[in-house]
């Protein structure tokens, strides 16, 4: 059996924390490739984004759909 630490979150509890706060409607097909445990994680990130020129545009837009709490 696995142990884990005293107040530490298991995988299903994250999951289940996690779905409290995802729109189910809006991130599904994110949720289907990346699974709802990572889906928990990033829209709890923030996210820091330094130099906005040609490519950093492009990955600042790809990372705000993605979903992440705060950019």
């Amino acid at each position: 059996a696995d142990a884990e630490a005293p107040g530490a979150l298991g995988a299903s509890s994250l999951a289940m924390a996690a779905s409290d706060k995802i729109d189910m409607d809006l991130y599904s097909r994110q949720i289907g490739t990346f699974g709802l445990e990572t889906m928990g994680k990033l829209v709890q990130m923030r996210v820091l984004i330094s130099g906005l020129r040609g490519l950093g545009a492009e990955i600042a837009k790809n990372i705000i759909l993605a979903g992440p709490k705060s950019v």
